[in-house]
């Protein structure tokens, strides 16, 4: 353990910072693995979290080694830290690290690279419609819970939400960076919603009265 307060100070934040990026990584990993995504365009997202997360892995492990060995500096180079840092880490090449979490995260980087190159099915194609044999709709939105006054129709699973609400729905999730799908529950589309897939449904009132 380094003596320098810097370098103390720096152990302690990298200390956290290394746990905070992998429980990032964990989290994203297990998405990655568990939920199934179908979609290529959830994938490529996933894929590009796990890149980002992985190459501030690799640094952290490269800081790791290059604080380790400026902790042995005697005493009179400490004011020369900072230039000692830069000397090292330029003569690391982080292209040969594996990163504290690369065990775990590389073999699932991998998968996902192999199955963005495999050409799309007919089933995960992001233009296929699911086919619907019947349907019964709701007069409520199915986020607010109020009545629908402007329908909109998702052209994948046709579901029915009001048009203010879904957008606001995609909105919220896209700025916090959620995995956003139809808001209906046990829905068996997975494809990730965009307003593109959405579209005026007018005549959704006379199915209500219908009913």
């Amino acid at each position: 353990m380094p003596r320098h307060p810097a370098l103390e100070e720096y152990k302690s934040a990298y200390e956290e910072l290394t746990q905070i990026n992998g429980k990032l990584i964990n989290r994203i990993s297990d998405v990655a693995e568990t939920l199934g995504i179908d979609d290529k365009s959830s994938k490529q997202r996933l894929l590009q979290a796990l890149n980002h997360f992985d190459e501030i892995d690799k640094q952290m492990e490269a800081d790791d080694q290059i604080f380790t060995e400026l902790a042995q500096v005697e005493d009179d180079e400490k004011s020369k830290l900072a230039d000692l840092y830069k000397q090292k880490s330029r003569k690391l090449k982080k292209s040969e690290l594996a990163g504290i979490y690369g065990e775990k995260v590389r073999p699932i980087m991998g998968k996902l690279t192999h199955e963005l190159q495999q050409p799309s099915t007919a089933a995960a194609d992001d233009d296929v419609e699911m086919e619907v044999t019947s349907m019964t709709y709701s007069r409520k939105d199915p986020i607010t819970k109020k009545d629908i006054e402007n329908p909109y129709k998702n052209k994948i699973c046709q579901h029915v939400y009001d048009k203010g609400s879904i957008q606001d729905y995609i909105t919220q999730n896209k700025a916090h960076r959620r995995l956003c799908q139809c808001p209906i529950p046990s829905c068996p589309n997975k494809k990730a919603l965009v307003m593109e897939d959405l579209m005026p449904f007018p005549e959704f009132f006379n199915l209500i009265n219908q009913q």
